[in-house]
């Protein structure tokens, strides 16, 4: 047997046992449970109401629009 052959199968080995393992442990998080993603939806939709309710509804106005509302501001002609 060759020298690499000897390094390269233990090697290997380790890596599969590794990965195997990692999804054994659910160390990857590939899966979550239907109650687990509800109640993460629940936390953020709470979470959004929360923030609609502190900050208004409006979205910040973008582009040409708040281009226009700087200006006027530091003009001191809008109020």
């Amino acid at each position: 047997m060759s020298t690499s052959v000897i390094v390269l199968v233990p090697l290997v080995s380790v890596l599969v046992a590794a990965v195997v393992l990692a999804f054994y442990m659910d160390w990857l998080g590939l899966w979550v449970s239907k109650e687990e993603m509800k109640e993460e939806i629940d936390r953020a939709n709470v979470r959004m109401q929360r923030l609609e309710e502190q900050g208004g509804a409006e979205a910040p106005a973008t582009g040409a629009r708040a281009r226009e509302e700087t200006s006027l501001q530091a003009s001191g002609t809008r109020t």
